[in-house]
């Protein structure tokens, strides 16, 4: 890696630790598109941004973060958005499940053997 990386590395870890920038704040920055009026490069934005928004434990949280987007984003409105996130929200809970039912099937297998 060369120095250079590693410099902005570090730099990187520290404003995120030590700023008043949240990190999904800063990922919403970085991702967001350079060209705001392609409407695919706002979705896949969207897309990129709510798994991240999902995470968050806080709804007050949440929804600023849909709010932040909605000022990004020119083709969507805060419902719009919403639904991308509570879809995003239900495919992980899917997932969840998922790998929680796996779990348990080896575990039975196990025990069974």
């Amino acid at each position: 890696m060369s120095i250079y990386k590693r410099i902005l590395q570090r730099i990187l870890a520290y404003l995120l630790s030590n700023t008043r920038i949240s990190p999904i704040e800063f990922y919403i920055h970085h991702y967001k598109p350079s060209n705001s009026e392609n409407l695919q490069a706002q979705i896949d934005f969207i897309e990129k941004i709510a798994p991240l928004i999902v995470k968050e434990p806080s709804i007050t949280a949440q929804n600023t973060y849909i709010h932040l987007l909605t000022d990004h984003l020119p083709s969507f409105d805060y419902q719009q958005v919403e639904h991308i996130i509570n879809e995003s929200r239900v495919r992980q809970r899917q997932e969840k499940v998922k790998r929680l039912l796996i779990r348990h099937q080896l575990l039975c297998r196990f025990l069974n053997n």
